[in-house]
């Protein structure tokens, strides 16, 4: 008896330290979610409309997460996309201007069940209600972002289309290297940017 009693807390013993073990193990090999293969599959995520004044963001917004989000702990890449000067509207005075977001680009193919990406990611659009973008609020934007979502820093892309291509050129014709960008897509924007290769991140 006092034999079995004995190897059932050897056994105990050996699993815990197995288990222990295993855990140090890998949190010195953490994933490395820079590789993009190591994200979880996107099946269909969320998309959640914030109006403008009911979070700390300087604009109301729509964001997209995808259907692993929150279950794991990876960070996402992080798409931004600006929109053209016939969706601005203020949310905060009228919560369905917001629906205007969902007119062009990643949120109306999101709202239509046609985000199918590669790779998963997590997209936010804003919403103006200013005269136009605005560089110093683009930043603060993603900036809030970060630190709301799980985000890779080293991952963040702007798109825009029209007044938000304007936008993207503005904001990285003003930050430069100090963006948040690691690269951008502007889409018939009408602005003149110039830039050194030394200026953009991830650039030799």
């Amino acid at each position: 008896m006092k034999s079995t009693k004995n190897r059932s807390l050897f056994l105990m013993l050996i699993g815990s330290f197995l288990l222990l073990n295993g855990c140090s193990i890998e949190d010195q090999n953490p994933t490395d979610y820079n590789d993009l293969s190591n994200l979880p599959e996107d099946t269909g995520g969320t998309h959640k409309a914030n109006m403008l004044g009911s979070t700390d963001a300087p604009y109301g917004y729509y964001v997209y997460t995808p259907s692993s989000y929150g279950t794991e702990n990876p960070e996402y890449p992080l798409m931004i996309f600006l929109h053209g000067s016939g969706e601005k509207g203020n949310s905060s005075t009228d919560p369905n201007k917001l629906l205007l977001v969902l007119r062009n680009g990643p949120p109306m193919m999101i709202n239509k069940n046609s985000w199918k990406p590669s790779k998963p990611m997590i997209v936010v659009s804003p919403q103006c209600h200013d005269g136009g973008w605005n560089a110093q609020k683009i930043h603060e934007f993603i900036g809030y972002c970060i630190k709301t979502y799980k985000v890779n820093p080293s991952r963040i892309y702007i798109t825009g289309l029209s007044m938000g291509a304007s936008g993207t050129f503005n904001y990285i014709g003003t930050y430069g290297n100090s963006s948040y960008a690691a690269a951008c897509v502007p889409i018939c924007g009408m602005q003149q940017v110039h830039l050194k290769q030394s200026e953009f991140p991830g650039n030799p």
